[in-house]
């Protein structure tokens, strides 16, 4: 699979580069310093995937940029403290989720070939807590009940937006709610939750 590194300092790429050059199944095929360059590395690569350092401290245009690369391919954080709520609304903008700075180089690889599979990946949870969050899940509003909705409809943000008469960002927020109240990890496992939070 071909991959594209986006925004690393020099340290952190030169070490990132050297893991995945052992891997049979991956090449890194460019490597860019900003969201601008990121962009056009992957229209002209057309990479599986692409992995991104955090982009919490970063500005609004660079998380906007990484929107526009989540729309053509996969786009995996390696996030400083990736909370839950945290990475579920990197989910919820678009991008394919993310993995702690701190993984294990396994886990690091394997969620690299998920991401490029189309499969969303956050950070992992004590089966136990799992359970508890799901089964004590915060009792959702009206608009986020029709929000769990759309989002078993498989809309995108934008389509949510669109439906509700609402701006995208108000469309991310809620979907950022609904991912934290039912405790789903992804889209995939909202849907399968929906039948159970119908209004």
């Amino acid at each position: 699979m071909k991959l594209v590194l986006g925004q690393f300092g020099e340290v952190a790429l030169a070490g990132l580069m050297e893991v995945l050059r052992c891997r049979d199944d991956m090449t890194v095929v460019a490597s860019a310093v900003d969201a601008a360059s990121l962009g056009a590395e992957v229209r002209r690569l057309g990479p599986d995937a692409v992995i991104v350092d955090d982009p919490s401290g970063q500005d609004e245009d660079a998380v906007a940029g990484l929107r526009v690369v989540a729309a053509s391919t996969a786009v995996l954080v390696l996030a400083h403290r990736p909370a839950p709520l945290y990475a579920e609304s990197l989910v919820a903008e678009g991008l394919s989720g993310c993995i702690s700075h701190d993984a294990p180089i396994s886990e690091l690889v394997a969620a690299i070939r998920a991401v490029a599979s189309g499969k969303e990946v956050l950070p992992s949870r004590p089966l136990g807590q799992r359970h508890a969050e799901l089964t004590n899940a915060s009792p959702l509003t009206p608009r986020e009940h029709e929000v769990l909705h759309l989002i078993r409809q498989n809309l995108s943000n934008a389509e949510i937006a669109a439906t509700l008469f609402i701006g995208i960002e108000t469309a991310r927020t809620h979907v950022a709610r609904v991912l934290r109240k039912t405790g789903a990890r992804s889209r995939w496992e909202l849907r399968a939750l929906a039948r159970d939070h119908q209004p």
